[in-house]
């Protein structure tokens, strides 16, 4: 899913910036299916930091103090039914924390793309 994601991004003209493993994954073979965690284990968990610099931009201008929550961060882990889950914030939400309207062209554009990422790497799109 990961993997996903940073392809997702690369295709869509964003930048991946990093990856981060707050809990790393435990090996496995090629093509195998992730497991749940035993019992006591945590499970794996990542974020994924995308930007879109030609968007983030303007918004950056608007009210720099939204730098505090960008570029885009996606948290990827597997729950306790070996399922991959993908958690992000509401782009508009926190525009609108940082006095920029909801319905800024920018913020509407960011917001699209995270959710295009997640469907992306969900495969739910191509």
């Amino acid at each position: 899913t990961i993997g996903l994601l940073e392809r997702g991004a690369d295709r869509n003209g964003d930048q991946v910036l990093g990856t981060v493993e707050f809990i790393a994954e435990t090996p496995r073979e090629r093509g195998e299916a992730p497991a749940a965690p035993a019992a006591g284990t945590p499970p794996p968990v990542s974020m994924v930091l995308v930007s879109r610099p030609a968007v983030e931009a303007p918004l950056l201008a608007a009210a720099p103090t939204i730098g505090l929550d960008l570029p885009l961060r996606f948290v990827v882990w597997i729950d306790d039914q070996a399922r991959t889950i993908i958690g992000y914030p509401d782009v508009r939400r926190i525009a609108v924390r940082h006095g920029i309207p909801a319905d800024d062209p920018n913020v509407v554009a960011l917001a699209a793309e995270a959710d295009k990422l997640v469907q992306q790497a969900a495969g739910n799109l191509q």
